[in-house]
């Protein structure tokens, strides 16, 4: 009976973490701007691949498999933070050289 628990708890894990990736993809084409989408989508992904990856661990175990899975949650949870805020730094500056880029040229066509 123990063993029914723990697989349906590993299935639910795994049928939610899908869910929350097939979110994620919505989330890219739906919202509008860049910020929206690399928060929105880094947050879900995070989520949905740790809860498919805790879902495999309850299915195997201490086995390789189940090891593997662990390293899985263990750098996708530490690298999708950083991702998403060098994503959004990167952004942030191409926005901000567009701006002094344009402040530049309506100076030089002011002055003449």
């Amino acid at each position: 009976m123990e063993i029914d628990v723990v697989k349906t708890i590993a299935y639910f894990l795994i049928s939610s973490g899908v869910f929350f990736n097939l979110v994620s993809a919505v989330a890219l084409i739906r919202y509008p701007d860049f910020r929206s989408r690399v928060t929105f989508s880094t947050k879900l992904v995070t989520l949905g691949t740790g809860a498919v990856m805790a879902g495999v661990f309850l299915l195997y175990g201490f086995s390789a498999l189940g090891v593997k899975a662990l390293i899985c949650v263990l750098l996708i949870t530490v690298t999708s933070p950083v991702e998403a805020n060098a994503l959004l730094l990167a952004e942030e500056k191409r926005n901000t050289g567009e701006k002094e880029e344009r402040s530049d040229e309506n100076a030089q066509t002011q002055g003449n």
